[in-house]
């Protein structure tokens, strides 16, 4: 039985969620102290291109919980996001790999989702709840292939339009569709964009969005 009460302060909100795959292999082959330089580093770069102006709940490992309350943008602008969040982490870690002549291979996946949440506050840290992001969580685990992926939910695409013809996207990307399985649930329908970054067309997004 679920346990109910009033709504109070609960908000609609858009959950983002970049993730960078293949770290935990990275930690097991890397000293703890410049383990944790890349880390900061990388980490610091995705929050650096946060042009959405979204809030971050909690850093968890290497990934990063976002959010933004209200409306959520379109399509076009949450892609035009991550692309730039990816692009200036492949950016920074091929810093990386000059500076300590290593080889690298990091990808960053995203996990969008839209939901009821509600904040609270515990011991000065602001935290936001809800099934939501358990669901965003979950997602992270999946069996994409691609690397550096961006994963919509139905209940985003059902809230977030798609500005203009699918067919002027740039050739780098390439969207699909996809059911996930679950335990003693329906299907989860999702919608995700792969990203190609040894053949990106740097700019073209940009020109799509409008940032709202």
């Amino acid at each position: 039985m679920m346990i109910k009460a009033e709504k109070e302060n609960v908000n609609k909100a858009l959950i983002f969620i970049p993730d960078i795959g293949g770290f935990t292999g990275f930690n097991h082959h890397t000293d703890i102290i410049i383990g944790k330089e890349i880390l900061t580093e990388l980490l610091q770069s995705i929050i650096d291109s946060n042009f959405l102006n979204l809030k971050i709940s909690e850093i968890e490992g290497d990934a990063i919980l976002f959010y933004k309350y209200g409306k959520a943008p379109n399509i076009i602008t949450i892609l035009n996001q991550y692309e730039n969040m990816l692009i200036n982490f492949k950016t920074r870690l091929h810093e990386i790999n000059l500076r300590y002549k290593s080889h690298l291979d990091l990808a960053l996946k995203l996990i969008v989702d839209y939901g009821d949440v509600i904040e609270y506050n515990i011991n000065g840290f602001r935290k936001i709840y809800g099934e939501v992001i358990t669901e965003a969580h979950l997602l992270l685990k999946n069996s994409i292939k691609c690397k550096n992926y961006a994963l919509f939910t139905e209940k985003v695409l059902c809230v977030s339009k798609f500005i203009g013809n699918e067919q002027i996207l740039p050739k780098w990307i390439t969207r699909k569709e996809a059911y996930i399985k679950r335990k003693d649930m329906n299907d989860l329908h999702i919608l995700y964009y792969e990203f190609d970054i040894d053949h990106y067309n740097i700019g073209r997004l940009r020109d799509m969005s409008d940032y709202t």
